[in-house]
């Protein structure tokens, strides 16, 4: 259910995932300033993302991305993979708090939908789903 982004409804969303209110509210206009930054001639539906990565200082640095389009359709980008390739590259140590996406559809004018990781992507995998490492002579062929 969508939320308006007051500062009720930024309190009640961001406690139960330890999110200080004032960093989700950054988060959340991130996402909507980085969708300014979005390269899409051929849909024109822009995407913005915004990642509050984990860290001891008082504000955390948040890092945008937005959606980059290609006439080779596979060879676009979406913001999420954007930003957090971003992320990471200017040195956050893929540890991250929240992910915020904004898009020209609803919700808008202000309004916020909260979901887990659990709920987005319910069957993903993590390294604990990956075998060991194999050194080439190993493999079968």
């Amino acid at each position: 259910m969508p939320h308006k982004s007051t500062i009720a409804d930024l309190e009640a969303s961001a406690a139960p995932f330890n999110i200080k209110p004032a960093d989700l509210g950054l988060l959340l206009n991130a996402a909507v300033e980085a969708k300014e930054l979005a390269y899409c001639p051929y849909s024109n539906f822009r995407v913005g993302a915004a990642v509050l990565p984990a860290s001891t200082r008082p504000t955390p640095p948040i890092v945008k991305g937005a959606n980059v389009e290609n006439a080779s359709y596979p060879v676009g980008t979406c913001a999420e993979r954007c930003c957090l390739s971003k992320a990471v590259t200017e040195g956050t140590k893929r540890e991250f708090v929240a992910l915020a996406v904004a898009t020209d559809v609803k919700p808008a004018d202000g309004e916020f939908v909260v979901k887990t990781m659990q709920e987005l992507l319910p069957d993903s995998f993590g390294p604990e789903n990956m075998g060991q490492p194999q050194a080439l002579g190993d493999l079968e062929g």
